[in-house]
């Protein structure tokens, strides 16, 4: 079983799909580290960032999805 059945999205909109029903939880644990992020299903999370965002946090914040999904 790998930690993201799918990803899709169209530039920084985008949205990955769980193997298992534990979104919330995910989103839960991201706004923890201090992101936000949304959950459509029990297995999609979806990630709207604002228009000017830097990379440092695009690197904080998979580095706290990594995080996030391993303790899943």
């Amino acid at each position: 079983d790998g930690l993201v059945a799918a990803a899709r999205g169209r530039g920084l909109m985008c949205a990955i799909d769980l193997p298992r029903p534990r979104a919330a939880e995910l989103v839960d644990r991201l706004l923890t580290a201090g992101y936000l992020a949304n959950n459509t299903s029990e297995r999609t999370v979806r990630f709207l960032p604002p228009l000017v965002v830097h990379d440092t946090d695009l690197d904080g914040l998979l580095e706290a999805l990594r995080g996030a999904l391993g303790a899943l």
